[in-house]
């Protein structure tokens, strides 16, 4: 009797790393939209300027406002929006990888 074995491997790993890009770019935008509803408010240029990226590996929310870190250090809006939604954004990280195909 002979037995016979596939891998499957190659396909496992592009489908999580789908997977993982899917839910770390949900997290940047949401990271991004609660970063948005918190922002101090003058002209509006610094809440505008807030823009996500992300790849397999990270989400990133940020501004090139030179004033943003002045900002942040008086009345912060990106850390509350990152560090207070950490089981939301694991939420979204569980369903991106539950949906793997």
């Amino acid at each position: 009797m002979s037995v016979e074995f596939k891998s499957y491997s190659d396909e496992v790993k592009k489908a999580l790393i789908a997977a993982q890009k899917k839910g770390l770019r949900a997290v940047a935008i949401t990271a991004k939209n609660h970063a948005v509803d918190i922002v101090p408010v003058d002209t509006g240029r610094l809440r505008n300027s807030l823009t996500y990226d992300s790849d397999e590996t990270a989400a990133i929310i940020g501004t090139n406002v030179e004033y943003a870190p002045t900002v942040e250090k008086r009345k912060p809006y990106i850390t509350p929006a990152v560090m207070n939604h950490a089981d939301e954004y694991k939420s979204i990280i569980s369903e991106a990888l539950g949906e793997m195909k």
